[in-house]
């Protein structure tokens, strides 16, 4: 299911520091690229995120809209994680956002032409 997200932790250590963040609230990401989420993240996480802006891999990802109040820093992960279509893998000291290739394809609509 394309809901069920693929992240993963290979770094406990670094997983719990950036759950000790506040990100502010409320978030709100109206059509942002990844070069604007990536200040933003680097900034209120204090971890190192990866694809560096204006790279090739990040050029791929989709653009960010969504608005959250209160999130924590794992859900503020997880949400963009949806929004982008992306997965992330929590590593030593750095946080790597990748597409999600994972096969998408239409849902069947019972009784829809």
């Amino acid at each position: 299911d394309t809901l069920d997200r693929v992240n993963r932790v290979e770094d406990a250590a670094t997983a719990t520091r950036i759950r000790k963040h506040r990100f502010p609230s409320p978030t709100v990401f109206n059509d942002r690229d990844w070069n604007s989420l990536h200040r933003a993240l680097t900034f209120h996480l204090d971890v190192r995120f990866l694809p560096p802006p204006g790279s090739h891999a990040s050029n791929h990802f989709y653009r960010h809209s969504l608005i959250a109040y209160g999130l924590t820093p794992s859900e503020v992960l997880d949400a963009l994680s949806y929004a982008g279509k992306t997965s992330y893998t929590i590593q030593k000291q750095r946080i790597l956002f990748q597409l999600d290739e994972r096969f998408h394809e239409r849902p069947i609509i019972p009784g829809f032409p």
